[in-house]
C-alpha cells in the first residue's frame, strides 16, 4: 500500500509465482466470506413500519414460510408526520442462500477480473513483451487494498441493528447512518486505493506502450470491473427472488 515507486516498479516486473497465487487465493476468501456475512445482514430482513400502506397488495405478515419476527412494537405508534419501524422480520434460510450466492458470485468475479487485467494487460503490452509475465503478480498482490471492504462489509451487515433498537424501544435508538457512513467510507477508500494501486503499476510500462496500459487500468478495467460486479449483484438478486418464491419463503 505504501511502497515507492521503485518498488512497485520492480514489482511490476514480477511474473505470477506460487506466493502471488497464494496471496490472491486468500484475499480471494477473504472477500467471499466477508460479502456472505453482508448478505447474511442484508438478505431476508423485512422492516415494517406504521405508515398507510401503498396499496392493498402490501402485506404486513409473510405468505411465506422461515420468518421470524425478531422485534415489534406493541401497540405500535399511531402515524404522524414520517413513518416509524414497527416491527422486524428475519428470514435465516434467505440468508443463508443470500451468504451461499455471495460467496460463489464473489469468487468467481474476483477470478475474471483478474484474467481480465492480466489479459488486457498483455494485448496492450504487445508480442514484444509477450511472455514476460510483466503486471501478473502486481496484480495479484494490488488487491491488498481491498481489505479494506472487510470490517466495511462487518460494519455494513449490522445496519439492521438499527432498526431493532428503534423498534423495541431501547434507550439507545441507533440510526442507520452509524453503520452505512462508516461501511461506506472504508469501501470507498479501499476501491479507490485499488484503482490507483494499479495505475501506479501501469505507469512502470515501457515508455512505447506505456499510455495505451495506463488507459486500460485507469478507464477500461474500472469501466469492465463495474460492468462484471453489476451484472453479478443482479443475477444473484434476481436468482434469490426466484429460489425464494420457489421454496416458498418469499414475504
Amino acid at each position: 500500500m505504501t511502497a515507492s515507486a521503485q518498488r512497485i516498479a520492480h514489482l511490476a516486473l514480477l511474473p505470477a509465482s506460487s506466493a502471488s497465487r497464494r496471496f490472491l487465493a486468500r484475499m480471494t476468501l477473504l472477500l467471499a466470506f466477508s460479502f456472505a456475512g453482508l448478505q447474511m445482514g442484508l438478505a431476508g430482513w423485512r422492516t415494517l413500519t406504521n405508515a398507510p400502506p401503498a396499496s392493498e397488495a402490501s402485506a404486513s405478515a409473510p405468505t411465506g414460510n422461515g420468518w421470524y419476527r425478531l422485534a415489534y412494537a406493541d401497540p405500535p405508534p399511531p402515524f404522524r408526520i414520517y413513518a416509524e419501524p414497527v416491527a422486524v422480520w428475519w428470514s435465516p434460510a434467505q440468508a443463508i442462500l443470500a451468504a451461499v450466492g455471495s460467496f460463489v458470485a464473489t469468487v468467481l468475479v474476483v477470478w475474471i477480473l483478474v484474467a481480465i487485467q492480466r489479459g488486457g494487460a498483455r494485448r496492450r503490452l504487445g508480442p514484444q513483451h509477450l511472455g514476460e509475465g510483466r503486471f501478473d503478480a502486481a496484480i495479484a498482490y494490488g488487491t491488498a487494498w481491498l481489505v479494506l471492504l472487510l470490517p466495511a462489509a462487518g460494519i455494513t451487515a449490522l445496519v439492521h441493528v438499527a432498526d431493532i433498537s428503534a423498534v423495541a424501544d431501547s434507550p439507545v435508538i441507533i440510526p442507520s447512518g452509524v453503520f452505512f457512513v462508516p461501511g461506506l467510507a472504508l469501501a470507498v477508500v479501499g476501491l479507490c486505493g485499488y484503482g490507483f494501486g494499479l495505475i501506479r503499476i501501469s505507469a512502470t510500462a515501457p515508455v512505447g506502450v506505456r499510455t495505451r496500459v495506463i488507459v486500460f487500468f485507469a478507464w477500461w478495467s474500472p469501466l469492465i470491473g463495474a460492468v462484471v460486479v453489476a451484472g453479478a449483484v443482479a443475477g444473484l438478486y434476481l436468482g434469490l427472488d426466484a429460489l425464494a418464491l420457489h421454496l416458498d419463503l418469499a414475504w
